[in-house]
C-alpha cells in the first residue's frame, strides 16, 4: 500500500540540497582517490584514447603480447572508462622512441622461440 506525504516546500529544498551537497562531497572525494591512484595520469579533453585491439592493430601484434607487455611494465596500459587503454600521446611517444618498438618485437620473437 502505498501513503502520500505532503511537505513544506522549502523543507522538501532543504532536503535536497543536503542530499546533493552529499554527492557532490563523494564526487570530490572519488576524485581525489582516482588521482592519488594514479597521479601521472594526465587530465586531456578531447586526446584519442587507444584501447587493446587498437593497440595490437597499430603495433602489428596480437591483444595477448599487449597485455604481456603491460605486464612487463612496457606500455603504460591502464584502466580508463572501464576499459584498459591508452593516450594518444603515450601511443606517439612509444611509436617515435627509437629503438624501442624494434626492442619490444625482438622480446615477442624470443618468447615466441621459447614457447614452441
Amino acid at each position: 500500500m502505498m501513503e502520500t506525504i505532503t511537505i513544506e516546500k522549502g523543507t522538501f529544498e532543504r532536503w535536497m540540497r543536503m542530499i546533493f551537497d552529499r554527492l557532490d562531497r563523494h564526487d570530490r572525494k572519488l576524485d581525489a582517490i582516482a588521482k592519488h591512484k594514479d597521479p601521472a595520469l594526465p587530465e586531456v579533453i578531447g586526446e584519442k584514447l587507444y584501447d587493446v585491439p587498437a593497440l595490437a592493430e597499430v603495433f602489428g601484434v596480437t591483444a595477448n603480447t599487449i597485455y604481456r607487455w603491460k605486464r612487463r611494465g612496457i606500455i603504460p596500459l591502464r584502466k580508463i572508462g572501464g576499459k584498459n587503454q591508452m593516450w594518444e600521446h603515450e601511443v606517439a611517444a612509444l611509436l617515435t622512441h627509437t629503438g624501442l618498438m624494434e626492442e619490444m618485437k625482438k622480446s615477442e620473437l624470443s618468447e615466441k622461440n621459447n614457447t614452441h
